[in-house]
């Protein structure tokens, strides 16, 4: 709303500067051509001031009077049209969720890299590391990544159903593997062995490359990894 209003304020604004423009040109034109007076003797009898001042009275209160009138009754106008619409819930399958979280925790290894000089964390303990400095990558009181990121939706029990790649390193090519789905285990790691497939259906795992794109692999294309 904000933005739209600025947007709004500065286009009826320079509308009427437009306008205003115009007006003066056109007023020394015609006083030029009826009185023929050129534009210095305007400025010497000071007519070209007074037709300054009454060009702003005239444009400008109705160009700040228009932005009023418009940016609130298409703001009111839009928020009645979405009132009236029933509005359906738009519901994430498991398999968006599990996407999603792979790509927040692709995300949050890349923000650590940058914090300890281009380094990923250690695989020993990288689960650890992203939960205790959440905040830290955040740069906000509220942490980028919370314990449930972990979980993948579809899976039945566990606290982590995603492993780290220990040979990528944010140096290595993008299209490396970084992180992949794998049965349940806290601090995972390892390669294309940990690979979990029957978390959804169809058959497939959700991969994180070092660029950071996610894609769904079948298992027919897992041998065609990266490690």
């Amino acid at each position: 709303m904000i933005e739209f209003a600025r947007e709004s304020y500065l286009f009826c604004i320079f509308a009427g500067l437009i306008a205003w423009l115009a007006f003066l040109l056109l007023a020394v034109f015609v006083l030029s051509l009826t009185r023929k007076l050129k534009i210095n003797d305007l400025i010497k009898k000071r007519k070209f001031i007074f037709i300054a001042v009454v060009g702003a009275i005239v444009f400008l209160p109705p160009s700040i009077l228009l932005w009023r009138i418009y940016s609130f009754s298409s703001y009111y106008l839009s928020d009645s049209i979405i009132s009236r619409k029933n509005i359906e819930p738009v519901v994430e399958s498991d398999l968006d969720l599990c996407s999603r979280n792979i790509l927040q925790i692709g995300y949050c290894l890349n923000g650590y890299a940058l914090l300890h000089n281009g380094r990923y964390p250690d695989p020993n303990w990288w689960c650890d590391l992203l939960i205790a400095e959440a905040v830290e990558l955040a740069g906000s009181d509220d942490p980028v990544i919370t314990p449930k990121d972990f979980i993948c939706p579809s899976a039945v029990w566990g606290d982590c159903h995603y492993a780290m790649n220990p040979g990528c390193q944010p140096q290595s090519s993008g299209d490396t593997v970084l992180l992949f789905e794998s049965d349940a285990g806290w601090n995972k790691y390892g390669t294309a062995e940990l690979m979990a497939f029957d978390h959804h259906e169809p058959n497939g795992c959700h991969v994180i490359f070092n660029d950071g794109t996610v894609e769904f692999i079948t298992p027919e294309k897992a041998a065609a990894l990266k490690w």
